[in-house]
């Protein structure tokens, strides 16, 4: 998605400076690619990162699996969580969807974008697990 915003600048400065063949060639050339590598990007990418991410929790761990070429398996003991948060920015809302955010002792993990049933359920789940736990 980067290509995108250099397309803009290099378009701007081709129609600010007026030269034709950099303006053809921003116009024509880089417009059309930048427009399909953000299709791309919206129906490919995006749904293949959707299938490859899992989670899985019970009652002592989080487990978090995500990646397409490169795989990532964060586990996250519950007695190491300091504060869970629901977060639902305005695109997550429009979508129906929210993310949630453990902070712990070795930083921040995030988890999602979920169902807000789901999210509720982690949270109550992670939050009942920190009561029984002796501190």
């Amino acid at each position: 998605m980067a290509a995108v915003p250099v397309a803009a600048l290099l378009t701007a400065a081709a129609v600010f400076v007026n030269i034709d063949w950099i303006v053809f060639i921003a116009l024509w050339v880089l417009l059309p690619l930048c427009v399909l590598s953000a299709i791309v990007d919206i129906a490919v990418v995006n749904r293949l990162q959707y299938r490859a991410y899992r989670y899985t929790h019970d009652r002592s761990t989080i487990e978090v699996r995500h990646g397409i070429f490169m795989r990532s398996k964060t586990t996250i003991s519950t007695v190491q969580i300091l504060s869970v948060d629901i977060v639902r920015g305005p695109l997550l809302r429009s979508c129906g969807l929210a993310m949630v955010v453990f902070r712990t002792i070795g930083g921040t993990v995030k988890l999602g974008p979920v169902t807000p049933a789901s999210a509720d359920a982690v949270r109550a789940q992670v939050m009942r697990a920190l009561e029984v736990t002796p501190q």
